[in-house]
This record gives C-alpha cells, sequence and structure tokens, in this order.
C-alpha cells in the first residue's frame, strides 16, 4: 500500500523574535514537492527573517520548521544549515571572482569528479555553456543571476531558497528573468521559496503567494485568487491597484453605487469576515481599474484627474459627478487630456465587499 510523501516544507505556528521583540507568529506554510512559492510582502514585513529560519541561519523562537517530515528548527531543536539539503541564492549572488563559471557552479557538488559534468549540464539548462571558462566580472547581472541559480542547484538540494533573486537587476530584466528562473525549476522539478516586495516578480515565477504583513501571513493563493479574491484589505490594497467605492446592498445578489448596479454570481458576504451582506447596508467594493470601461457611447461621464501612460495602456484616475475616484485602464490609443469628460461603464462581474471605514 502506497503512502503519501510527506510535503518538501513545512512551518507549523512558526515564530521568531529578537530579544523580546517579535519578527513574526504564528506562520504555517506547507508546500509539495515541485512547488514555486513566494513570500511577498512590504519591507519589514518578516518575509526575510522568515527565509533565513527555514536556512536554519536564525533559531526559531517557537513552532517548527519541517522539511521532508522532518524537523530542522524549532525552540528545542537546531539542525544546522549544512545538514539541511537546501540551497540558496543570495542578493548578490556571492559568486567567487577568481573561479570560471564552471568552476563556480560545481563547486558544492561532492563527487569532485562528477563537479564538471554537473556543472556543464546545469549551464546548458540555463544557457550558459558557452561562458563556462569566463570569470563572474565579464558577465552581465542577468547572467551572473543564473550562474547563482545553477551553482544552487548544483548539488542537487531538497529544497531551494531565494533572498530577493532579482533585486540588482534593471526593471525590465526582472519580470523575464523570473519566468525563466520559473521554467528552469520547473524543469528540474525543484521545490523553492523565494522572497521579494515586487509582485510582478511573484506574478511571473510562483504557484503560490503567501502575502505578508507586520509578521503574520494575510493569505496564501495563486496570483488569480489574490487578485481576484483579496481576503483583507490589506491584500486587496496590496495586490494590483484598486479603490474602495461606497455602494449599497439592494439585494442579497445585488450592489448599487453611482456607476450602476452590480449581481453577484453568489450571495454576498464580507470579503474579510465572511459574514453575509444584509439589503439597505452601506459597503465598500473593492473596484479594480479593469472594472472601469472607456465607452463613449455611455451616458455616465467622468473626468480625466491625472493619466500613467504604460506604452499599449493608459492607467487613468477618473472623478465621477459625485467626486468619488475610480481607476481605468484603457488602451493608449485613447489619449484623453486631462479635464476632460469621457464615457465610462461598468464590466464588473462579481463583488468583492468590506465594512465601511469609520
Amino acid at each position: 500500500m502506497s503512502t503519501t510523501p510527506p510535503p518538501v516544507l513545512e512551518l507549523r505556528r512558526l515564530g521568531h523574535r529578537y530579544g523580546t521583540q517579535p519578527t513574526f507568529a504564528g506562520l504555517d506554510l506547507t508546500l509539495p514537492a515541485g512547488t514555486v512559492c513566494c513570500l511577498l510582502g512590504p519591507s519589514g514585513c518578516g518575509k526575510t527573517t522568515v527565509l533565513r529560519c527555514v536556512a536554519g541561519f536564525e533559531r526559531v523562537s517557537e513552532g517548527e520548521v519541517r522539511i521532508d517530515g522532518q524537523t530542522v528548527g524549532s525552540a528545542q531543536q537546531h539542525v544546522p544549515p549544512e545538514a539541511r539539503r537546501i540551497g540558496m541564492v543570495f542578493q548578490d549572488y556571492a559568486l567567487f571572482p577568481h573561479l570560471t563559471v564552471l568552476r563556480n557552479v560545481g563547486f558544492g557538488v561532492a563527487d569532485k569528479r562528477a563537479a564538471d559534468d554537473r556543472a556543464m549540464e546545469l549551464l546548458h539548462t540555463v544557457g550558459l555553456a558557452s561562458a563556462a571558462q569566463r570569470y563572474p566580472h565579464e558577465l552581465s547581472g542577468g547572467q551572473q543571476q543564473r550562474v547563482a541559480l545553477a551553482r544552487a542547484l548544483a548539488p542537487r538540494p531538497r529544497l531551494l531558497l531565494l533572498d530577493e533573486p532579482f533585486s540588482n537587476l534593471d526593471v525590465e530584466l526582472r519580470e523575464q528573468l523570473a519566468g525563466e528562473v520559473r521554467a528552469i525549476l520547473k524543469a528540474a522539478g525543484t521545490t523553492a521559496v523565494f522572497v521579494t516586495h515586487d509582485q510582478n516578480e511573484a506574478f511571473a515565477m510562483a504557484d503560490e503567494i503567501a502575502v505578508m504583513h507586520q509578521g503574520r501571513i494575510q493569505q496564501i493563493a495563486g496570483a488569480y485568487e489574490l487578485y481576484h479574491r483579496p481576503n483583507s484589505r490589506f491584500v486587496a490594497d496590496f495586490i494590483g491597484q484598486g479603490v474602495f467605492v461606497d455602494a449599497e446592498v439592494v439585494s442579497p445578489q445585488r450592489v448599487r453605487f453611482e456607476l450602476g448596479e452590480v449581481a453577484s454570481p453568489e450571495p454576498l458576504r464580507y470579503a474579510d469576515t465572511g459574514q453575509p451582506c444584509v439589503p439597505g447596508e452601506r459597503v465598500q467594493v473593492l473596484m479594480r481599474p479593469d472594472d472601469v470601461l472607456h465607452d463613449d457611447a455611455s451616458p455616465l461621464r467622468a473626468t480625466v484627474q491625472h493619466k500613467a501612460f504604460r506604452g499599449a495602456e493608459i492607467l487613468y484616475t477618473l472623478q465621477l459627478a459625485s467626486g468619488t475616484r475610480v481607476l481605468a485602464l484603457v488602451p493608449s490609443h485613447h489619449n484623453h487630456a486631462l479635464q476632460e469628460a469621457i464615457g465610462v461603464r461598468l464590466d464588473m462581474d462579481h463583488v468583492i465587499a468590506f465594512a465601511p471605514q469609520r
């Protein structure tokens, strides 16, 4: 009778503190084999310290870190980093300047007779086989990042950790390389956790995203779920862009606001509490830029207050007659002037409601 293998990584009610100051607490996370997970959050939320606790660079104050079902970190037990079968890619890549790319990649392979073969295998995987005899200073930042990834994968770690792996790269390269790194990890079947504050990197690379705030995981889900089904105001505000618009609940599955009425495919509930929305109540609805369409034929008008050109699209900040402001993402050939009144209409297929803030 076959048994299901344990998850590669489990965090069970994990907590950490510096002295009496807690860094994070009560973290639960489970990663099956082959999962790429992102810890996403603003600076100071504790995400890098979580990574350091998993790696063994920091001691756990409470709870457990388990790898392949074995406890490697708790308040009573601490397995050193070198015994955890973990690979690590640091922000600065930490390549050895005096070693060739080939020697850098093969450095951590225990069987030195097989090191060069393993290194060349991975250099082919990351597209840098032709650079095997070059030195790190002869490579671009993106190439160095791929060498660092290959070196971390060379010893066949059970788990790979990446700490802000794209922070030293140009903005234009980050999303592209995030997609490339994801493809490499998936091809290798590697389970990985990476830390970033950049949601575009998280969207491009991760299967699961754990959004952190003030030392807690607020929500764990895929990018689509986080964007369209946030479970708190923080996640709604942190992921993507949007505004909270006042509305009235007119039926168990319908709300009305200045731009019109919207039907919900299921009974309305408050996103953060799960409690039902009662007809007659005032709520605030999360409205994303893709919920508001530019439509010259619409009788509803809004005034352009701000515009941000994004190449194929323009993000407009629009003011309605009441003074409420909403966002609209419009193809860039619709280039409207500030203070120009344009037609708009709703295209919202689900409702994310929150209680009004007092």
